[in-house]
């Protein structure tokens, strides 16, 4: 119990230094690191977090020293002492029992006590392993809040949200409702932009959209069918997606586009297609092994080091191999300039010419695209229509327009 209490405090202490060692051995954090007095700063937590460690070891220790200590006098000294007592006594006091009874007596005794004693450890330590056992079993028996559905899964025709809320349960004391009655209905080969300010709750919708979570409040249909119906696996196979923290992981370029091993010819040229499309098959054949590169050089000195813009591209690429029904975009473009944005939205659109396709922006320039235009505006529709009725309206979409255009302008 001491040692599991001892475990329990100590963790988060270990996290946070494992934390730190991260931030110093991870490339993007590089940067930041030469520029700015952080790195003094996050050592300085080091090492404060160190003596935290030390700290919870001094505490314990004291404890634990003694229950060894104490253990080792109760099962090993005074074993052994009474046991050469108790033989010599019988040496000493019985004249049938000779030197050979004697040396006999101490290895079998010592033997059977070795035995004896290595069974009540294993006990001890069955007992301490069912304290951490039971924290584990705890966690793999929670009931996931997500649940799969059963419903086969069909063709994508429409989504529709209705009345959908939700809220955040953390603060608890204080929760943050992020969307607030959002109705909308998206048809198949529909371009649909969502637009809005910072904390206005696009990426949660994007979230409920892929069932990360579920409505605190309304639905969230399918094909006329409450997304839940699905089993989660097969609805999430309807979309192909880049978040706005996408990831590109160390496997090779091809790996990470088809996201498959071994890939097949044809796969080979799905991928190459996918990153013609998104304006990056030129730049990977320049290195030294194509689409066999690895990303990164993590784990390879020659691994293919790309840009914030070339990242964002493979990652579109991706979304493109992917081939789903529904692509959805959440600020796809923001680490590219605008001709470049405009570009990559001319390609989306016309590799997705027949298919549904929901993108999130910053930038309204792309917004032209759309069939229809949301805006909005702390976590409700505030507006809605598409670019040249929003302009007509002469509100807040057409007012974040104008902004954004005469920064171009001028």
């Amino acid at each position: 119990q001491i040692r599991y209490a001892k475990a329990k405090e100590m963790n988060p202490i270990t996290r946070k230094l494992d934390y730190f060692t991260r931030v110093f051995y991870q490339n993007e954090y590089a940067k930041e690191l030469r520029m700015g007095n952080m790195g003094a700063l996050l050592q300085e937590d080091y090492e404060q977090t160190a003596e935290e460690k030390i700290a919870c070891a001094k505490k314990y220790a004291p404890k634990l020293i003694g229950i060894s200590l104490a253990s080792e006098l109760i099962t090993s000294v005074l074993f052994n002492v009474g046991l050469l007592g108790y033989l010599m006594w019988r040496y000493l006091t019985d004249v049938a029992f000779t030197l050979g009874d004697f040396s006999v007596g101490i290895s079998a005794t010592w033997k059977l006590f070795m035995r004896v004693n290595q069974l009540i450890g294993f006990l001890a330590q069955f007992q301490e392993h069912s304290i951490y056992a039971e924290k584990f079993r705890t966690f793999v028996t929670q009931k996931p809040q997500i649940l799969n559905g059963t419903e086969k899964a069909e063709a994508f025709k429409s989504l529709e949200l209705r009345h959908v809320s939700f809220t955040y349960p953390f603060p608890e004391k204080n929760p943050k409702q992020v969307l607030s009655d959002v109705s909308f209905t998206v048809r198949k080969g529909e371009k649909i932009a969502i637009v809005g300010q910072n904390g206005s709750g696009k990426t949660t919708l994007v979230k409920l959209l892929l069932r990360f979570y579920d409505p605190t409040q309304g639905h969230i249909l399918c094909n006329g069918k409450w997304i839940g119906e699905y089993p989660i696996a097969s609805y999430r196979n309807q979309f192909g997606t880049v978040f706005q923290d996408f990831q590109l992981f160390s496997e090779t370029v091809a790996e990470n586009i088809m996201v498959k091993r071994p890939l097949s010819g044809q796969q080979r040229k799905d991928a190459e297609t996918a990153l013609q499309k998104a304006d990056m098959l030129e730049r990977i054949n320049d290195l030294p092994n194509k689409m066999d590169t690895l990303v990164g050089r993590e784990f390879a000195p020659d691994g293919a080091v790309f840009s914030g813009g070339e990242t964002q591209k493979l990652a579109i690429a991706r979304a493109i191999a992917k081939d789903a029904p529904v692509l959805i975009l959440d600020e796809p473009s923001s680490a590219l300039d605008p001709i470049a944005e405009n570009k990559m939205f001319e390609t989306i659109f016309d590799s997705f010419r027949d298919k549904t396709v929901i993108y999130i922006l910053h930038r309204l320039s792309s917004a032209t695209f759309a069939d229809r235009i949301y805006l909005l505006e702390n976590g409700q529709i505030a507006e809605q229509g598409t670019h040249s009725e929003l302009i007509a309206q002469n509100g807040k979409y057409a007012d974040m327009f104008h902004k954004q255009a005469e920064k171009y302008i001028s």
